[in-house]
């Protein structure tokens, strides 16, 4: 079974440098890592070309094009019975992946989604508790769970969505490729919204499937200044800092794949768009969304403080509702209340789960990158994850063996002083 690893990049070598090597460290013969340049002009092809592996395969579109276009080369690129795609600044932990292997080959699902760890870049100034990983109890060693196209459905159409976790992934996370060729448009394309990996999540949960998760990481989400989430809602053409999100913008503004909403600042937004495209390709069957619980999800994101786009949001989901003969759905919430309310909620979830976790620093031998964070993320997890799966220890136990190793990794780091990475 050929898995194939894609990662989608442009213009950020100084970080795929890192990325593509956790992927490199993966001790399997029976991968292609894929990198699909978007028309770099930094040293990306450089940095490639000084790889000796045959497993790693290098295309470059020549010309810029959309994230959304990126994506679908990228799959089309590949030959893998299973795909896996992350980001540039994003890694897969080397010895974990074994267990990824293990379950499709056993189970064969359509699709194997799972938590993820979350790494901010050490760059100055840039983030507080960046530099390290924090490790949730639930969310190591957990065992593998099949879920079913209801309850995916339910978590769809209510916007109960956190960050999409629950969903099948293509994005960190994996989906066969027979199953990926069923979910297709009448033009043969895969991807159908300026958000890949949100619409091919939607469109998953949409089709159903056999689909299985589990509460364990198999990748790293790394945060910098260079992730392409941020920064493709971003709309001050006067911060010059913002700069490659407008080149996303433009990119995806002559892509003649569109989505039917247009692009703001807001996360729920750009989630309420990709469902809404969705709904637009794919009429049948039929979504019957509660816009209510969307248009609270997508207010309860208005960014604080920031007037002009919550005037900009707001008046985007005004006329959505307008269109759709949903006003009623809309009146009915009141935004001052919303935002209290998923703000406190968010806060009730972080005191409950934050005594049940532990943060354990990514530095190692002076280096603090993803591959570093990879490396480190590997020493706390060990191949403790075969023995739960085989019920010979228990998920308190292993919990309890990780914690202790990732004190360990801390008083080694404490020692010395925290590198940051030059972005």
């Amino acid at each position: 079974m050929l898995i194939s690893i894609i990662i989608p990049s442009r213009d950020r070598a100084v970080y795929l440098k890192y990325s593509v090597q956790t992927a490199l460290n993966i001790q399997d013969k029976n991968i292609e890592i894929i990198i699909s340049d978007n028309a770099s002009t930094d040293h990306t092809r450089e940095i490639i070309r000084r790889i000796d592996d045959t497993r790693l395969k290098y295309f470059n579109t020549n010309k810029r094009i959309s994230m959304r276009a990126n994506f679908e080369n990228a799959l089309k690129a590949s030959s893998g019975d299973y795909v896996i795609f992350f980001g540039d600044d994003d890694g897969i932990i080397p010895q974990q992946f074994k267990f990824i292997r293990n379950i499709l080959e056993k189970h064969k699902p359509d699709a194997l989604s799972w938590d993820f760890l979350t790494y901010t870049w050490p760059i100055k100034d840039y983030a507080k508790k960046s530099g390290s990983l924090r490790f949730e109890h639930r969310k190591i060693y957990g065992n593998v769970i099949k879920s079913t196209k209801k309850i995916y459905l339910e978590t769809l159409l209510n916007a109960e969505l956190g960050r999409h976790n629950y969903l099948p992934r293509i994005y960190h996370g994996c989906m066969s490729r027979k199953f990926l060729d069923k979910l297709v448009n009448e033009d043969g394309l895969y991807f159908c919204s300026r958000s890949p990996d949100l619409h091919m999540s939607f469109r998953a949960a949409q089709y159903g499937g056999n689909f299985l998760r589990i509460n364990h990481p198999f990748t790293i989400n790394g945060i910098s200044p260079a992730s392409t989430g941020g920064g493709s809602r971003s709309t001050d053409k006067n911060n010059k800092a913002l700069s490659k999100s407008f080149e996303y913008i433009a990119e995806t503004e002559i892509d003649p794949i569109k989505d039917v909403l247009p692009l703001t600042k807001s996360m729920g937004f750009s989630f309420l768009s990709a469902l809404e495209t969705l709904k637009h390709h794919f009429p049948n069957p039929p979504l019957q969304v509660n816009y209510n619980k969307w248009y609270a999800f997508c207010l309860s994101t208005i960014p604080k403080g920031d007037t002009k786009t919550a005037t900009e949001i707001i008046n985007c989901v005004s006329l959505h509702a307008k269109k759709t003969s949903t006003e009623r759905e809309l009146n009915s919430i009141n935004p001052g209340y919303i935002y209290i309310k998923y703000k406190f909620l968010r806060l009730i979830s972080k005191i409950k789960h934050y005594p049940f976790s532990f943060r354990v620093f990514a530095q190692l031998d002076m280096q603090n990158n993803i591959l570093s964070a990879a490396k480190a993320a590997d020493i706390i997890l060990k191949q403790d994850l075969k023995d739960i799966i085989e019920e010979k220890t228990s998920h308190k136990s292993s919990v309890k063996n990780a914690k202790k190793r990732g004190k360990r990794l801390n008083k080694q780091m404490i020692t010395n002083q925290l590198v940051y990475f030059e972005n």
